[in-house]
């Protein structure tokens, strides 16, 4: 650490400030030449590249009436280097609105190759119908336009080339949800998994990272539990099973997780199965509800929905549950998060007072300060 080369010279008095110690020095019996081995100060360099505090040397406390417009230059000086200096905090991620027709939709799905969106709308004749949106103008198209009744929730598989979906079966008083798959246009639907002898719900699917099978819920056995099937719709399997609801599966690509909603501690909060050991694992502790959670595509985060603040919101949390983020932050309903393939993060909003599409891209994990 040096001192400022600007000394003052009272006789064999000389005083300086030293920085090390934010204190002032007098040697009265210094000779004159002292002022000559002071040593300049560094540069002011408040901060690093990396965001480190670092020295900022300006003037020293300069003693005596005359002095007094330098030790004002010195002040400026500072807060210069405070205003001007970038600082490292995080940034407000940007937001892309996509959508502008105002319906409510729901579980917004990119392609695996980045180039088409899937989402349900709800249209004005209280139908739900299924739309790929390929950019923003450009109109939208409505796969299964020959089914007449309700389809939501679409999900590609890793390659593309599938679709997983639930119709709605319309039944006396209540609909009955059934598990479908088609090729990626639509084409060639056949039911998965369905209850024929009676109401059950079969919904929210997720393919295994090889195609193989999906994670779904179904309320088959009365409970609400999640479940896999293969695609030709055989070797059905019981995944957990615990009075409360398990709900919105979602499997990690690597294949070894699936992460999902649950009320077994109450409100709803967010865990993950181990499917090699058939663990359940809490991820979150919070006041509110937790919900719809989706894994990032390169498996070290998780996006949700999340009230825990008093506004439904998106937030991400690392694989093992640290780390919570709220990357929204608005006043509006933000819900139905979901991935696109370089690491987006695409939502449901009403911030605009109307229900449409928004993309974010996701901050830092924790700001470098």
């Amino acid at each position: 650490m040096g001192f400022s080369s600007e000394v003052i010279n009272r006789g064999n008095s000389i005083q300086f400030l030293d920085l090390d110690r934010s204190v002032i020095l007098t040697n009265n019996a210094a000779p004159d030449s002292v002022r000559d081995r002071v040593p300049l100060s560094p540069p002011c360099s408040l901060f690093s590249g990396r965001g480190e505090w670092r020295d900022c040397c300006c003037a020293p406390l300069i003693v005596g009436n005359t002095q007094v417009l330098r030790v004002v230059a010195c002040v400026l000086f500072l807060l210069t280097c405070l205003l001007f200096t970038p600082l490292s905090a995080a940034e407000p991620p940007a937001v892309t609105r996509l959508t502008r027709d105002g319906r409510f939709k729901q579980r917004p799905v990119w392609s695996p190759d980045g180039k088409s969106l899937l989402f349900s709308q709800h249209t004005g004749d209280n139908k739900i119908m299924i739309l790929q949106w390929t950019g923003e103008n450009v109109p939208v198209q409505q796969l299964m336009s020959a089914v007449k009744l309700p389809q939501l929730d679409a999900i590609w598989s890793a390659d593309g080339k599938w679709l997983a979906w639930t119709k709605v079966e319309q039944t006396p008083g209540q609909g009955n949800l059934d598990l479908w798959v088609s090729l990626a246009d639509g084409s060639e639907p056949h039911l998965i998994a369905g209850n024929t002898a009676g109401l059950s719900h079969e919904e929210w699917a997720s393919w295994s990272p090889d195609g193989k099978r999906l994670v779904f819920t179904s309320t088959f056995e009365k409970n609400q539990e999640l479940y896999v099937v293969d695609v030709s719709g055989e070797n059905r399997q019981r995944l957990t099973n615990d009075p409360a609801f398990d709900v919105h599966p979602h499997w990690s690509p690597d294949g070894k997780k699936i992460v999902f909603a649950t009320s077994r501690w109450g409100d709803f909060e967010l865990a993950v199965l181990d499917l090699a050991t058939s663990t359940v694992t809490r991820l979150t502790t919070s006041r509110g509800l937790d919900d719809y959670p989706v894994w990032s595509p390169d498996g070290t985060q998780i996006a949700f929905t999340s009230n825990r603040d008093g506004n439904f919101e998106i937030y991400l949390i690392q694989a093992d549950g640290s780390d919570p983020r709220n990357i929204t932050q608005q006043p509006g309903s933000d819900n139905f998060p979901g991935w696109s393939p370089d690491g987006k993060v695409i939502f449901v909003s009403n911030r605009d007072n109307r229900f449409d599409l928004y993309q974010t891209t996701v901050p830092l994990s924790k700001p470098a300060f």
